[in-house]
C-alpha cells in the first residue's frame, strides 16, 4: 500500500472517530414510563439501561438506538418479579423538531393480568420433618401473586428457622417455580430437607483476662443441650453486657462437630480497662447539673468491678463510689459496698449524709431481691430543729420492672416494695420500722394513646417524726411525685413556725393520658393527688394538675410539663423538665 493511500485511510478513521465523538454534543435525553408505578416502576427503571445510561458524558446516538431497540425486553424483565409475565410495551424514539431540543424515548406498558399461585406442594423431611418450629406451609398460598421476593423471603425464612434451631445442614431437595403465562397460573413445588438437629459440644471462651472458672459461668447451657441461636445470643449478648469484652463472637465449628454434637468457639476482644463520663443535664428539680463517673471495667481475674461519681446540682451534690463481686450467676448477681456522701438543700430541709452501704442482690423469677446493712450519720436542719445522728439500719427490697421498650414503653410497669428499720442503741439513735411502695403501669391504647398511672405509699413506726433523721421522713412535691409544687415542698406543716417537717406517711397517686401528635411528639394531661402526712401536725391533701409535651429525642423520652398548683391560692403555674426512661 502507497503512502498515498494509508494516508486517506487514516484520514477517513480520524474522520468517522471524531464524526462519532461529536454526533450528538451536549445529547439530553428524556425517558418517560407509563402504565406502572410504585415498586414495579423502580425496578422497571433498574433495568432500563436507557435510562440508567442517558446522562453519561459519551451517551452517542448510536447508543441511544441500540438500547432502545433493548427496552422492551428489559421492562419485561423488570416487571416478572412482581408476577407480571404478559407484559405489552409500546415505545417510541423521537428526535429533537421544532421547539423540542432533546430526544425522547416514551414506553407505554401494559402489565396485563399478573400470575397467581394456582397449587403449592410443601413437604419436609429428615429428622426434623415434625418438629413444631417449621410451620406445615410454605410462605406463599394458593391464589396469592407470585411476587419473586416473597418467594425467596419464604426460602431464606426457613434456611433461618433450620439453622436457629441447630439443623444445620439443611438444604432444598427441591425448589422449583413453573410458570403457565398462558393463562397466568403459577406451581411451586418444595422439598426441604433439615438434616440431623445437631447439639452444643465443648464451649471454647478464648480470651486471657479472666480466670477460666468465673467467665465459664456465663455458659448456662451444657454439653448435648440442643443447638438454640436464641440461647447462644443470650450467652453473646451476657458477654458484652459484662463491659469486660468490647467484641464477641460466638462460632459453632460445623466442621469439627461429631457425634452430633458441635464445638463452639466464642472470640473475644478485650474492652479497655476505664471508661470516663462528663455529662450536663437540667431537671427542674434540682436545676442545672454536672456529672463525672468513671467506671473500672475489671479488677483482678474474678471480674471485680468499681464505680465512682461526682453529681453536682444547687439543691443535691453527691459522691458515690462502689465496689462490686460478681456472684455465681455473675449476669445478675452480686456483692456491693457502696460509700456515698450526699449534701442536700431543698425547701424542707438542709444537712449531709454519710454512708457505708453493704448489699447482697440476687434476681430470682423476674425480681430483684436486695438485703443490705446501711450505716449512716446525718448532720441536717428542719423546720426549727437541728440534729445530728447515726444508725445501723438492716434493709430488704423487693423490685421488679417489664417493659417492651426501655425508651419508650407501650406496655409495662414496675413495682417496687422495701422494709428497714433502726433499734437505738444498736449504732442507732432512735427506733423505728418503715415500708414504703412504689408502682407505675403504663398503658397503650387505640394506637396513639397511653394511659400511665403511678402510686407511692409509705408508712414508719415512730415514737414521732421528730426522732426520724431528715432523711427518712417522707415528703411530696417534685417532677416524679405532685407536679405544681417545687421538690419536697409538701408535708406536714409544724403550727408554730409554718415550715413542713415531713411525715411518717406517705400517700401520693397520679394518673395521665397521652396521645401521639405527630411522629415522636405527643401531648399529655395529668392529675396528681396526695401529701405526706403525719397526726401529730397539720396536714392537707394537694391537687395539681396540667398539661405537657413528650418528645421521644435521641437521647431519651424528654417530658415538658406545664402544671398547675390546684391547693393553692390563684392556682400558680411551675414548669417541670424530665429526661430519663418511663420506668
Amino acid at each position: 500500500m502507497t503512502m498515498k493511500y494509508r494516508s486517506m485511510i487514516l484520514l477517513a478513521v480520524a474522520a468517522i472517530t471524531l464524526g462519532n465523538a461529536v454526533e450528538c454534543p451536549g445529547m439530553d435525553v428524556d425517558v418517560e414510563v407509563l402504565g406502572v408505578d410504585g415498586d414495579a416502576k423502580k425496578n422497571v427503571l433498574a433495568y432500563l439501561r436507557i435510562y440508567q445510561e442517558k446522562d453519561e458524558k459519551d451517551f452517542s446516538l448510536a447508543r441511544l438506538k441500540s438500547l432502545h431497540s433493548q427496552a422492551e425486553s428489559q421492562i419485561k424483565k423488570g416487571l416478572q418479579p412482581f408476577g407480571f409475565y404478559n407484559v405489552k410495551v409500546q415505545s417510541e424514539l423521537r428526535g429533537p423538531e421544532g421547539s423540542r431540543d432533546k430526544w425522547s424515548a416514551r414506553y407505554v406498558i401494559e402489565p396485563g393480568q399478573p400470575v397467581v399461585v394456582k397449587s403449592v406442594h410443601f413437604r419436609i423431611t429428615g429428622e426434623g420433618a415434625e418438629d413444631p418450629v417449621f410451620s406445615d406451609e410454605f410462605g406463599m398460598k394458593f391464589g396469592e401473586v407470585l411476587v419473586h421476593e416473597k418467594y425467596e423471603n419464604a426460602k431464606q425464612h426457613l434456611m433461618s428457622v433450620a439453622a436457629k434451631h441447630g439443623y444445620l445442614d439443611a438444604r432444598f431437595e427441591k425448589r422449583r417455580v413453573v410458570v403457565d403465562a398462558s393463562d397466568n397460573s403459577a406451581s411451586i413445588e418444595i422439598v426441604f430437607n433439615t438434616g440431623p438437629r445437631y447439639r452444643i459440644g465443648e464451649v471454647r471462651i478464648l480470651q486471657d483476662l479472666l480466670a477460666p472458672e468465673f467467665v465459664n459461668r456465663y455458659v448456662t447451657f451444657r454439653q448435648g443441650d440442643p443447638y438454640d441461636w436464641d440461647r447462644l445470643r443470650t450467652f453473646q449478648g451476657n458477654l458484652i453486657d459484662s463491659e469486660y469484652f468490647r467484641e464477641v463472637e460466638v462460632v459453632a465449628l460445623r466442621e469439627e462437630a461429631e457425634g452430633g454434637l458441635v464445638p463452639l468457639e466464642v472470640r473475644t476482644r478485650t474492652s479497655r480497662p476505664n471508661k470516663l463520663r462528663f455529662g450536663l443535664g437540667f431537671a427542674t428539680d434540682v436545676g442545672p447539673r454536672f456529672t463525672m463517673d468513671w467506671h473500672r471495667r475489671y479488677i483482678g481475674r474474678y471480674g471485680h468491678k468499681l464505680y465512682a461519681e461526682v453529681s453536682l446540682s444547687p439543691v443535691i451534690k453527691k459522691l458515690i463510689g462502689e465496689y462490686r463481686i460478681p456472684l455465681e450467676n455473675p449476669v445478675t448477681d452480686y456483692l456491693s459496698m457502696k460509700p456515698e456522701i450526699n449534701w442536700y438543700d431543698t425547701p424542707s430541709r438542709d444537712g449531709e449524709t454519710y454512708t457505708v452501704e453493704l448489699s447482697y442482690s440476687i434476681k430470682q423469677a423476674g425480681w430483684r431481691r436486695t438485703l443490705g446493712l446501711d450505716f449512716r450519720f446525718e448532720d441536717y436542719n428542719i423546720a426549727t430543729q437541728s440534729e445530728t445522728g447515726n444508725e445501723l439500719v438492716p434493709y430488704a427490697s423487693w423490685t421488679r420492672v417489664v417493659s417492651d421498650s426501655p425508651i419508650y414503653t407501650s406496655r409495662g410497669y414496675r413495682l417496687k416494695t422495701s422494709f428497714l428499720g433502726a433499734v437505738e442503741g444498736v449504732l442507732s439513735t432512735a427506733s423505728y420500722f418503715s415500708s414504703t411502695f412504689h408502682a407505675k403501669l403504663i398503658r397503650s391504647f387505640l394506637e396513639d394513646y397511653r394511659f400511665v398511672t403511678r402510686s407511692d405509699l409509705g408508712v414508719t413506726l415512730a415514737e414521732n417524726v421528730d426522732v426520724l433523721p431528715a432523711s427518712r421522713r417522707f415528703f411530696a412535691g417534685g417532677d416524679t411525685s405532685i407536679r405544681g409544687y417545687d421538690l419536697e415542698e409538701l408535708g406536714p406543716v409544724d403550727s408554730a413556725s409554718g415550715r413542713v417537717v415531713g411525715g411518717r406517711y406517705l400517700a401520693v397517686g397520679s394518673v395521665e393520658l397521652e396521645r401521639r401528635i405527630y411522629g415522636k411528639w405527643s401531648g399529655a394531661l395529668f392529675y396528681d393527688v396526695g401529701n405526706a402526712f403525719d397526726p401529730d401536725y397539720s396536714n392537707t391533701i394537694t391537687q395539681g394538675a396540667g398539661f405537657g409535651i413528650r418528645w421521644l429525642s435521641p437521647v431519651g423520652l424528654i417530658r415538658l410539663d406545664l402544671a398547675f398548683a390546684l391547693s393553692r391560692e390563684g392556682c400558680p403555674v411551675r414548669l417541670h423538665l424530665v429526661v430519663g426512661p418511663d420506668l
